[in-house]
């Protein structure tokens, strides 16, 4: 048992990083505002690109939390939309649905032809 012990303390912690350090001084100074000052910092950092306070702020433990599921909803949502791949997820989008309008009008095409000239419908 006092091995397991000894071989325990000598490693370091797992949680403290200096990642950890920064993210809870950043929580430690938020803490005393509004709930408002709050979410308008955090909604400021998602547009400037302060990603340190962002995930300081979402990362805050369940008893602290310094956002609500909403306003982290919104946050989601704000940092997706500032995504350097939302550009081409928004073209294969178009694409996807322009090739189903294709597919749909070509598929009513081949039927009202077969149908004028008495051929039998067309299925997948």
């Amino acid at each position: 048992m006092a091995d397991a012990t000894r071989v325990q303390a000598l490693q370091p912690p797992a949680t403290f990083t200096p990642d950890a350090a920064m993210s809870r001084e950043i929580r430690d100074r938020l803490t005393g505002l509004d709930p408002l000052d709050v979410r308008v910092k955090y909604f400021a950092a998602i547009g400037q690109g302060d990603f340190a306070l962002v995930h300081a702020v979402e990362q805050a433990p369940q008893a602290f939390a310094l956002i609500d599921a909403d306003t982290r909803e919104q946050g989601d949502a704000m940092k997706l939309g500032r995504h350097p791949l939302k550009a081409t997820l928004d073209a294969q989008a178009l694409a996807a649905r322009r090739h189903a309008s294709v597919v749909a009008t070509t598929r009513t095409e081949l039927a009202r032809l077969a149908k004028q000239f008495g051929l039998p419908d067309v299925e997948d």
